[in-house]
């Protein structure tokens, strides 16, 4: 075909010198044969297809029959020694319903106390107070205690409010008057 083919650059065929071309066919016994084996295996690929769709429709429906037989109890030889479901969902429903009973009897719990004015708590500091505003007021008490406290400690000793206690105590860990070990508080070594 590259012999017959025309041209400069891109040489081509035209249409009469490819009619031209002699195509050998097999006799047409021997294609109705071709024929008859290729439709052949057109049957036998689409009763593959038809056996592969019916395993795709049982696979999706084995799940919840699997699932149905294992709350049947049918998977596993039971032990006859075991108490039937039934009695077990009975059992279960009966402690959940006492355990409402109880939960519905309880004492109704009694009230709070009162809660006591700033005035009259125990809380009798200041930040602003003279002995505390600028001063190491939490790293004089942490050396009278003598050792390394957790911070609700030092919090009680301090008979500051809770705002001031953190404000004083963020101020003299800034300053380096307290060192702060995460679990414990203890005096730093800054001056004062």
């Amino acid at each position: 075909m590259r012999a017959l083919a025309e041209g400069g650059n891109q040489p081509n065929l035209n249409l009469s010198k490819v009619k031209g071309i002699p195509i050998q066919l097999p006799p047409l016994i021997e294609q109705a044969q071709i024929v008859r084996r290729v439709e052949a295996l057109f049957k036998l690929a689409d009763r593959i297809e038809a056996c592969y769709n019916a395993a795709c429709a049982q696979a999706q429906r084995l799940t919840p029959l699997v699932l149905a037989k294992a709350f049947r109890g049918e998977l596993l030889p039971q032990d006859p020694s075991d108490e039937p479901a039934s009695a077990l969902l009975a059992r279960i429903a009966a402690q959940r319903e006492s355990a409402t009973l109880v939960a519905k009897i309880r004492q109704p719990r009694a009230p709070r106390a009162a809660r006591v004015p700033k005035e009259s708590a125990d809380m009798t500091k200041s930040r602003q107070d003279d002995d505390v505003k600028g001063k190491p007021y939490l790293a004089g008490h942490l050396r009278r205690l003598g050792e390394p406290v957790a911070a609700q400690v030092l919090f009680k000793v301090s008979e500051l409010p809770v705002a001031d206690f953190y404000k004083q105590l963020a101020w003299e860990v800034e300053q380096g008057l307290v060192k702060d070990n995460t679990t414990s508080l203890e005096p730093g070594h800054a001056a004062g």
